[in-house]
């Protein structure tokens, strides 16, 4: 397939939900075989592929993803929405991603029903506030005071219970902490 004429990309593309698990790992090869060139097409065979059945398909696609794919970041950010294993293993790739923007993805995944019970998207949280604090980023006031007020409160325990660990975050901690004791109803 390396050497074949023609347009090799739309054939892959094509055969790509046919392809056994070995297939699919030569293909994935072959279509991001250089990441940053990688033709716009393969963004659905890369979306699949993070989704595949094959551990060792997933796993490639992981790593392809978190490279230089130019829209690998995109293609994890919408998986990591998922509630599922693969969507806790691409928000964490997202979180050791050096994005600065992989955080903020994550505070918007934490608002989704049911993600505040998602353990790895809590560790992939705290991974990313350390990546935000080493690049010098700013803090979060939209989970602080009356605009912080406005998140749910599940929300707001889960970020607090993500960041509990960080000395960095101790701060923040106890500022989401009192926030959250003075609004409690109930316990």
């Amino acid at each position: 397939l390396a050497q074949a004429r023609g347009d090799t990309t739309a054939a892959l593309v094509a055969a790509w939900p046919q392809l056994p698990a070995l297939g699919k790992r030569r293909a994935l090869r072959l279509l991001f075989a250089r990441p940053s060139a990688a033709d716009g097409r393969s963004e659905s065979v890369l979306r699949s592929a993070l989704r595949d059945a094959d551990v060792e398909v997933r796993m490639h696609a992981l790593k392809l993803a978190s490279g230089k794919v130019p829209f690998g970041s995109a293609v994890l950010s919408e998986l990591a929405h998922s509630p599922s294993i693969e969507g806790d293993q691409a928000a964490q790739v997202l979180a050791h991603s050096g994005n600065l923007e992989a955080f903020q993805t994550l505070l918007t995944i934490l608002l989704e029903p049911g993600a505040t019970e998602r353990p790895a998207l809590r560790e992939a949280l705290a991974e990313a506030y350390q990546a935000r604090v080493r690049a010098g980023a700013g803090e979060l006031p939209a989970w602080l005071g009356s605009e912080g007020a406005q998140k749910p409160a599940a929300a707001r325990a889960a970020l607090a219970l993500a960041l509990s660990a960080l000395p960095e975050a101790q701060t923040l901690v106890g500022q989401l902490l009192r926030e959250q004791a003075t609004e409690a109803k109930e316990f």
